[in-house]
């Protein structure tokens, strides 16, 4: 069965990508009429060079494929320009992961893997977070009031929320699950909404229980999430209008967004527990730890979401955001038991690589 797509649009991870996965392999350049054989050169200063022989012109769009026995990889490429010799220079947009969902089992990892060592670090649990930000409130409040004198009278509402502030909030509940931003042109006029769903979901779940926005006869909203290691949500800076929201108006409130979590990495607002813990049994859906000490249980409750590095063998890892589905007491150790929430499509193949070792190993 193919599990979900995955994609990873980060710049930064673009290097590695193409290092592991495209030097030295057989690459097809899909068009509209074929496919053509294309060839990897490099990739410097954020494009890429491939060679494709047999063709004058590529369109502007363009889609390169790679396979193995586990994964589909798709590349979206912007064309830049031709170059001598069927030399193709292309802008790197996303790359697009496809693999097989083949192992449902926990694999326990001590009876399979030899003298192999995996182990979780740099955890930070979602409540933690929350008491971070209670406990640094004055740094907080500082970084909020730099952004907002910063956005004074460029919009005529504008919020900053954090997860400490309350214990239940509409948006926040959104974010917990979707983490995309919320973009609402106008509530007047369901048919400019460039996502229906979210038009709804929004109308039916926050419009309607949040009285201020009607109170003060705001039809428009742009609000987005600060997420710790782009995955875990801690709050959202939010816009109102009497107007419609424009493009311009979401673009800016990306980019405060970011330069709010810029912020609070600079000022070490989070910090993470630097302990390790070993690995145990793994799956495709999710991966358990064991301890003795009891005083790590305070990085764990059931129910909550985790953020934390996988470190695999030959230097791989994985960043994940999981949720703590068990904890188990037992004599001499606790077991926790993790359910994956989310994993970026790189972290995905080291996990189910090492996965497929497992597999390979105990077969």
């Amino acid at each position: 069965m193919i599990d979900q797509i995955r994609t990873l649009s980060d710049k930064s991870r673009f290097e590695e990508i193409f290092s592991r996965f495209f030097i030295n392999s057989s690459l097809m350049l899909r068009l509209k009429e074929r496919s053509l054989p294309a060839k990897f050169l490099g990739y410097t200063d954020g494009q890429a060079g491939f060679r494709v022989p047999d063709i004058k012109n590529v369109p502007d769009d363009c889609i390169v494929e790679f396979r193995n026995e586990q994964y589909t990889i798709y590349l979206s490429l912007k064309y830049i320009e031709k170059q001598e010799n069927d030399v193709f220079i292309f802008l790197p947009l996303k790359f697009q992961f496809m693999g097989q969902s083949r192992l449902e089992e926990r694999i326990p990892l001590d009876d399979n893997s030899g003298k192999k060592i995996v182990y979780v670090t740099n955890i930070i649990s979602d409540f933690i977070i929350h008491n971070i930000l209670i406990q640094r409130l004055q740094v907080v409040d500082k970084i909020k009031d730099v952004i907002m004198s910063d956005m004074e009278g460029a919009f005529e509402s504008v919020k900053i929320y954090l997860i400490n502030e309350g214990a239940s909030d509409a948006r926040m509940k959104y974010f917990s699950s979707e983490k995309a931003p919320i973009y609402i042109v106008d509530v007047t006029s369901p048919v400019k909404s460039k996502d229906k769903d979210m038009f709804q979901y929004y109308m039916k779940n926050i419009y309607a229980s949040d009285i201020s926005l009607k109170h003060k006869n705001f039809i428009s909203e742009i609000s987005v999430p600060f997420l710790y290691k782009t995955k875990m949500p801690y709050g959202y800076i939010q816009i109102n209008g009497t107007l419609p929201m424009s493009e311009i108006s979401y673009n800016t409130i990306k980019k405060y967004s970011i330069q709010i979590d810029d912020m609070f990495k600079k000022a070490n607002i989070f910090s993470m527990g630097d302990e390790k813990f070993i690995v145990n049994n793994f799956s495709k859906q999710g991966f358990g730890i064991v301890f003795n000490e009891k005083k790590f249980i305070r990085y764990f409750k059931e129910g909550s979401k985790i953020y934390l590095d996988m470190n695999f063998p030959d230097q791989m890892n994985a960043s994940i955001l999981a949720m703590v589905k068990h904890i188990t007491y037992k004599t001499k150790h606790i077991a926790i038991g993790f359910i994956i929430d989310e994993i970026d499509a790189l972290s995905e193949v080291n996990y189910d690589n090492f996965l497929e070792s497992l597999a390979t190993s105990s077969g």
